[in-house]
Parts: structure tokens; sequence; C-alpha cells
């Protein structure tokens, strides 16, 4: 019979083992850019309940603490995952704020969701997100300001400065941007997917990266 102080079974077991349950109970959404559409984003309602249940095996003991909260920063939205709008400037500051000051925190993004505005502090925020955040493997891209060449420049930046780069979905794009985009791509040799959107249309084609010399 177990003492009323011995650890719960789970507790006992190592940490590579608890990683693997806290996988399959996360159940992670597989993302492709195929069904990241803005009107119908499939997916948004799998990402908040990641999100949150990620936050709650994070508060479970200290015991489970260092190895949930890796798993709530291999998504970053730099967006509302419910509506895939632009954060409140409270809400991104504070993301903002973590990743500043807990730089170890910034190497488990995989996937960046991101709306790229050109007032100053947003602007700015994306801008350190990018610099940061040089791991992530799938970029959601969205801006209204698609025609700003500053915004095309971060872009830019962007595939540059991730080296790892597998999947892109890049909302809006006008012709503009399309015919822009074989220049920056052809750097980016790690890249299987990519989709664009333009304004008041559904996704206007799906690019396969092999194609690009």
């Amino acid at each position: 019979m177990a003492r009323q102080d011995d650890p719960s079974p789970i507790l006992r077991l190592p940490n590579e083992l608890l990683l693997q349950i806290m996988s399959l109970v996360l159940m992670l959404p597989r993302w492709s850019a195929l069904n990241m559409t803005w009107n119908e984003p499939t997916s948004h309602l799998a990402f908040i309940a990641y999100v949150k249940n990620a936050s709650a095996l994070s508060r479970v003991c200290r015991r489970f603490r260092p190895l949930a909260v890796p798993f709530l920063y291999t998504h970053i939205f730099g967006q509302n995952p419910g509506t895939f709008r632009v954060l409140l400037e409270k809400q991104l500051m504070a993301l903002h704020d973590v990743l500043a000051r807990r730089p170890m925190l910034r190497r488990y993004c995989r996937a960046l969701y991101l709306e790229v505005c050109i007032y100053p502090r947003y602007f700015e925020i994306a801008r350190d997100l990018i610099t940061w955040l040089t791991e992530t493997r799938v970029l959601y891209w969205y801006t209204r300001e698609y025609k700003d060449e500053r915004v095309w420049e971060m872009f830019q930046d962007a595939v540059t400065r991730m080296p790892d780069l597998e999947r892109i979905s890049y909302f809006a794009a006008g012709p503009r941007e399309i015919s822009k985009m074989a220049k920056v791509l052809a750097t980016a040799k790690s890249l299987k997917e990519i989709a664009f959107f333009c304004p008041f249309r559904s996704k206007v084609g799906v690019w396969d990266p092999s194609y690009v010399s």
C-alpha cells in the first residue's frame, strides 16, 4: 500500500515519457496552408483549445511546469487565434515583454501568426518577433498594408532570418507581390508549401517551391 506522502505514479515517470503524454493530451493540430483561409479558418478552435490546455498543464504542479511551458510557445500569435485579427496593444505588448525578458523561450517557436500593421508600436513589435523567432517553421502573414514597401521589406527579412521555414500563408497578396515573391523565395530552400490569398477573394494560388530555381 502506497504511503500517503508518496508522489503520484505519474510524477515518477521520466521526463521523456511525460513529454510524450503531454503531446498526446494536447493533440497539436497539423498545420496546412492549404486549409488556412481568411474567411473559413478551420483550425482556429483547435488552436484555441491547444493553448488553453497547454496553459492548464503548466499550472498542474512544479514538476509539470518546465515541461509544459515550451508547448505554450510553439505557436506564437501576434493575432487573436479566435478571429485572426491583430491583438489589442496591451496583449501584444505583454507577449513582447515575456519574450524580451525570457529569450530562452524564443527557441520553442515553430509557427508564427502575424498581422503586420504600419502603426509604429505594432510595426516595431512585429519586427522584433521576426528577429527573435528564427527557428520558425510556419509563417502565417497577414497585412492590410500589402502595398506598403516597408511591409514587403519586413516579409523579405522574415524569410531571410528563418532558414528552416517550411510553410507560408500570405494574405493579402496583390499581383505585384506575387510577381516579386520568386526573388525572395528562391533563397528559401526549405520551403515545402506556400499559399497566397488576395483581398475580397478566396485563395488564389498554391505555389510548389520545387519550381523555383
